[in-house]
């Protein structure tokens, strides 16, 4: 472990690499497991309105994805967990809220394992499964939100003023805070991984589960239609946010305030430009670039939502605030 930390710190490009790849993977899944249930549960309550079947085995195949999903990020928590918080100098606070994550997401990946093992049992009771589904979708946004939560505490606790920081500027700061744009787009976003990650797991499931190419053209559609309306709709709340961030510059608007935000959103249409495209396509199955290179972007975009999330300064306006912002 020691050969490996001295090994990054002397390449420091590689180490700021691991540094964020170690953000945006667990990250971008623990979105997607959050949005994973409600996916899923959508598609069990189209399936009791229309009587496709097609919806049940999607609606499956989804609690599959999250089930995969929920316990590597358990397992994988769980260790991280013991390596970090468990070694000498862990602070209470920090034992506390990550443990507390580690519960909610295992309670969700307890409700998830329950739905998908008792599967054809419950399709006698259609409603008590998607309910079932529901509620292991609240115990993973719950799983989420905590997380978010302790990546705060994290953060204030590595920072030389931490015991400035009171709880009601960790949790409630001042509403120019970039923490509450960036907490708006957390259910959105959740849905838009969940809906790109579930189309990327159905096309993988195509060669075990052969369930005929209509079928699966119609449900990646489907996914991927979920992932372009929910990033759209991120992007219009990321629009009106800039646009309030311009207006209430102090120094006035400029034609580099006009210039920053209009890059950045354009970089931020541009997985549910990609979405789109394969969503018009008459043969989605052929565009699984499209599909990976979409997925990829939005992970890497959950970078400065983090930043923005964890960002302890008082506004936007205050010395110091990231010149960055999410989405």
């Amino acid at each position: 472990m020691n050969t490996v930390t001295t090994f990054l710190n002397a390449t420091p490009w590689l180490r700021l690499t691991v540094d964020i790849a170690g953000i945006i993977i667990p990250l971008s899944a623990l979105l997607a497991f959050a949005g994973t249930g409600f996916l899923s549960a959508a598609a069990k309550l189209l399936f009791l309105r229309t009587g496709r079947a097609a919806y049940d085995k999607c609606a499956k195949q989804l609690a599959c994805l999250g089930l995969v999903l929920g316990w590597l990020l358990l397992t994988g928590g769980r260790v991280w967990l013991s390596l970090t918080l468990d070694a000498p100098g862990a602070l209470p606070p920090q034992t506390i809220v990550t443990e507390a994550c580690w519960i909610f997401l295992g309670a969700g990946v307890l409700f998830i394992s329950f739905s998908y093992a008792l599967w054809k049992f419950l399709a006698a009771y259609p409603v008590a499964h998607a309910l079932i589904s529901l509620l292991g979708a609240l115990q993973g946004l719950a799983a989420l939100l905590t997380a978010l939560a302790a990546a705060r505490c994290l953060t204030a606790l590595t920072d030389s003023g931490a015991s400035s920081y009171a709880p009601d500027i960790l949790f409630l700061p001042d509403w120019r805070s970039p923490f509450w744009n960036a907490l708006s787009y957390t259910p959105l976003l959740m849905l838009a991984m969940s809906g790109a990650s579930g189309a990327l797991w159905l096309l993988c499931r195509r060669r075990y589960e052969d369930f005929g190419r209509d079928y699966y053209t119609a449900m990646i559609l489907w996914c991927a239609a979920w992932a372009r309306n929910t990033w759209a709709a991120l992007w219009i709340v990321l629009l009106i946010s800039s646009a309030v961030l311009i207006y209430q510059q102090p120094n006035g608007f400029s034609a580099g305030n006009a210039v920053e935000q209009t890059v950045r959103l354009l970089l931020w249409l541009l997985p549910a430009l990609i979405w789109t495209i394969v969503c018009r396509a008459k043969t989605p199955l052929r565009h699984k670039f499209a599909l990976v290179t979409a997925f990829l972007v939005a992970v890497v975009f959950t970078l400065p939502y983090y930043l923005d999330i964890t960002d302890l300064t008082m506004d936007y306006f205050s010395v110091g605030a990231h010149a960055t912002q999410s989405p």
